[in-house]
């Protein structure tokens, strides 16, 4: 996987979380994922955007052609996962926090969840290492 996709998610969504305001506080609280999703029956990728939980999308977001907003409840990673397509393949992504251990790091370590065979994960997070969170914060499919 290339090295400026992968930095295209992370800055993507560290861009959307910076400027979040649907909630007090959410661009310090909250959590945004950009996720890259391969169709392959369509020969089609875009790139999903998620936040936690499950409000609509922030008002202030301005989605670029290719992107997709994932409302779903959750953690970002999560809810963009849980409504992947079957012939839909999340290759890389990013979290503008880093992958917490309990819900979003064992999903995204597990290639079924993504429809892939193989994932990596990397990346330190923007926003730092709490007890709670994975020191990952990328992942990627090599044969993405």
């Amino acid at each position: 996987m290339s090295q400026p996709k992968m930095r295209l998610a992370m800055n993507r969504a560290e861009e959307l979380q910076s400027g979040r305001n649907d909630y007090w506080k959410a661009n310090e609280r909250g959590t945004t994922a950009a996720i890259g999703v391969w169709n392959s029956l369509e020969k089609k990728l875009t790139i999903r955007i998620g936040i936690n939980g499950s409000g609509a999308m922030p008002e202030n977001f301005a989605l670029r052609e290719g992107e997709e907003f994932v409302q779903a409840a959750g953690h970002a990673e999560e809810g963009i996962l849980n409504n992947l397509k079957e012939h839909e393949h999340a290759i890389f992504g990013a979290a503008s926090r880093n992958f917490c251990n309990e819900t979003c790091h064992p999903m995204i370590l597990d290639p079924e969840n993504l429809n892939v065979n193989t994932v990596e994960v990397g990346g330190a997070g923007i926003r730092g290492h709490q007890p709670q969170n994975s020191p990952y914060t990328l992942f990627w499919s090599p044969k993405g």
